[in-house]
């Protein structure tokens, strides 16, 4: 028997990019052999300054935010709802329950935080396009990629967080800020792809052709876990 290799970010966003093409080309995308194949991706996450304390936390993206009145900080990752937009006729049927995560900038196939841009002191190559009052600091979380953790009908309901996040604080001195790690941090995501009803891994959408699909993979979702960006290991999750 052979034994495939483990699909990383980069080869599981390179299978995404196909589906995307063949979803806004009209076509049906073959079916890769995907379902059953073992996943282990590292994304980063906490690359900007930390959201204010108190703040709503986006949905299915992981961030590093501050603690209300105290000086720690906290890694956070709320898994998004995705049960009835996987119910609409390009859904699945058999699930019960399907929690959401955006594989964040998804044009990135490494797992480090994003660079800035040419500063103004570099040269540009003649043929690059630039434009001087285009806002930076903020850069776009485009979601067009992401996971499906998806739940079977009278399946265990133990690995379901039920709308509770992952979390973990990186604790300071008690009066002073933790250090934040320089290159960001990492979530780790590890399991084995599942399929929708027609045996195909990946589903997309778009509202109109203008717009870029947006994909995501079903997979049943076996551990999860926070880094450094050095690859020590914080805390992790397993079977929910």
């Amino acid at each position: 028997m052979v034994t495939l290799p483990v699909l990383d970010r980069a080869e599981l966003l390179a299978a995404i990019d196909r589906a995307a093409s063949a979803y806004a080309s009209g076509q049906v995308a073959e079916r890769e052999n995907l379902s059953g194949r073992r996943f282990l991706i590292r994304q980063p996450m906490g690359c900007q300054a930390p959201l204010a304390a108190g703040s709503a936390a986006p949905q299915g993206v992981g961030v590093l935010m501050k603690i209300e009145n105290a000086p720690d900080l906290k890694l956070t990752l709320s898994p998004a709802d995705w049960t009835k937009s996987l119910e609409r006729p390009e859904g699945a049927g058999g699930w019960e329950a399907a929690e959401g995560f955006w594989l964040a900038w998804p044009w990135l196939r490494t797992d480090v935080c994003p660079q800035p841009p040419l500063s103004a002191d570099e040269p540009v190559v003649e043929g690059d396009a630039v434009e001087p009052s285009l806002e930076t600091s903020a850069p776009s979380m485009s979601h067009t990629a992401g996971l499906a953790s998806v739940f079977e009908v009278d399946g265990s309901r133990l690995k379901r967080r039920m709308g509770r996040a992952y979390e973990y604080t990186l604790r300071g001195d008690g009066k002073t800020p933790p250090v934040k790690d320089q290159g960001g941090y990492r979530l780790v995501m590890e399991g084995r792809i599942a399929a929708f009803s027609d045996g195909r891994s990946i589903r997309c959408h778009a509202a109109n052709a203008d717009q870029r699909p947006a994909c995501v993979a079903a997979v049943h979702l076996e551990r999860v876990a926070f880094e450094t960006s050095g690859g020590q290991q914080l805390s992790e999750w397993r079977g929910g």
